[in-house]
Order: C-alpha cells, then structure tokens, then sequence
C-alpha cells in the first residue's frame, strides 16, 4: 500500500483527544461537506483507526460519504491512509 505524505497541521493535539486529533486532520484534509452528520473515529488495532464521515439531510437519510483507515504515530499525526485523503470539499 503506497504511503501518503503526513498531512500538515498548524496546531498539535494539546486540548482533542486522539480520536479527535485524527478526526480534525481527515476534515481539513477532506474539506467540510455542506451536509456533514458525524464524524466517527474508531480504533481499529495499535496505530489503526477507522474514520467514517457521515452526510446527508438527516439522520434518518444519512449515509457513509468516505470512509478511511488511517494510520497514526503517536501523537496520533496521520502517516498513512486508505484511500489517500484528497480535498472534495
């Protein structure tokens, strides 16, 4: 699996937990989407999350738009992503 560049942030994990640090980078990397639901990030195993993201006009209609598995070092930077993480938004 290609590896992607780690994603530049101008701001470290000081205040968000892990699961949020990871999630803030996948959106900036993303870019928002106008419908946005939930951001969910799940530990998968070690350095492994999944990050779903969720949209749609409600939560009764809403769906998976991306989903990735990340891998993080330990401050929870992402290294690596599948599928890479490509601004839509």
């Amino acid at each position: 699996m290609p590896k992607n560049p780690p994603i530049e942030l101008d701001y470290e994990p000081l205040e968000d937990s892990k699961d949020e640090f990871i999630g803030r980078q996948v959106m900036k990397a993303l870019g928002p989407p106008k419908d946005l639901l939930k951001l969910k990030v799940m530990p998968v195993a070690g350095d492994k999350y999944r990050v779903n993201i969720v949209t749609g006009p409600d939560f009764a209609n809403g769906r998976i738009a991306h989903s990735f598995f990340v891998t993080v070092d330990p401050k929870g930077k992402i290294v690596s992503s599948a599928p890479p993480i490509i601004k839509k938004y």
